[in-house]
């Protein structure tokens, strides 16, 4: 992973259900990912309270001010 696409924040990858099949998902802790991080689902986004869900074919950016946004496909 190279910079801008959550590699500090990466944790691990485990298998996750979505769609009727198990999928390789990324794992990443939140409090570590910074403003310009990228990448593409599915991804599980932890931090202490919540977790958030990344979709297969979604993308979500960290923001300037630290917030999650979160493109989801059509």
């Amino acid at each position: 992973m190279s910079e801008g696409n959550g590699a500090a924040g990466f944790l691990e990858e485990r298998a996750v259900w979505f769609d009727g099949d198990w999928r390789p998902t990324r794992v990443y802790e939140r409090d570590r990912l910074h403003a310009g991080d990228s990448f593409k689902g599915p991804a599980l986004i932890t931090e202490y309270t919540s977790a958030t869900v990344v979709p297969p074919g979604c993308r979500v950016e960290v923001d300037s001010l630290g917030n999650l946004v979160i493109e989801v496909a059509a």
